[in-house]
């Protein structure tokens, strides 16, 4: 005997998201905890960990208006998890090539030149990392299975918008933690030079 009930497959599914959503909190909550202690900064962190979450909405904006797909299931919301490897592992590596710039110039460089140091020396490192792993994501597009195919071609689009969201907020976070709220004995004695003013 065979039966089906939809009201009880629904009631399931809503279990098993409502337990995976609860370990993606578990996981954001976590990242952020060691990116604080890692950075020493709970703002650096946070704006890190907020801006891995903002790749997600930027994907799905992405997915569905340039891509115009319309399937959207639990999967692709779920895939928070692997982001969140991705992201914390860029903000990482850029945080720590400023940190390199910073004892190499000292806290009273320029402020644009350490920046430029870890866009150079960051960016390409991150850009490779971000490029081979969109690449593996698109392979799911050989799967035979469209919610694979989907799915590969949705983390593609979340991996790369990470990319871009870590070279343009992430720098502007750095440069205003910089500016504005790290602790005063540790800021810089003289003020720091806009490219206009070292120009002039």
């Amino acid at each position: 005997m065979r039966w089906y009930a939809a009201h009880l497959r629904r009631k399931d599914s809503q279990l098993v998201i409502n337990y995976d959503l609860a370990w993606a909190f578990a996981s954001i909550l976590s990242v952020w905890a060691y990116m604080s202690i890692s950075t020493g900064s709970v703002f650096i962190a946070s704006l890190g960990m907020f801006e891995i979450l903002m790749s997600l909405p930027v994907s799905i904006f992405i997915y569905k208006l340039a891509f115009r797909i319309a399937y959207l299931g639990n999967i692709q919301v779920l895939s928070i998890f692997i982001v969140l490897g991705i992201g914390a592992d860029d903000v990482f590596v850029f945080y720590d090539t400023y940190a390199q710039a910073t004892r190499a110039v000292g806290r009273d460089g320029d402020l644009t030149a350490r920046l430029s140091y870890a866009y150079e020396h960051a960016g390409r490192a991150m850009f490779v990392t971000s490029f081979t792993s969109a690449a593996a994501f698109c392979s799911n597009l050989a799967s035979a299975i469209p919610a694979v195919r989907v799915f590969g071609v949705f983390l593609a689009v979340m991996v790369g918008a990470n990319y871009v969201l870590v070279v343009t907020w992430f720098p502007a976070c750095i440069a205003c933690w910089e500016m504005y709220f790290r602790p005063k004995q540790n800021r810089p004695s003289t003020p720091v030079r806009s490219p206009r003013e070292r120009v002039g």
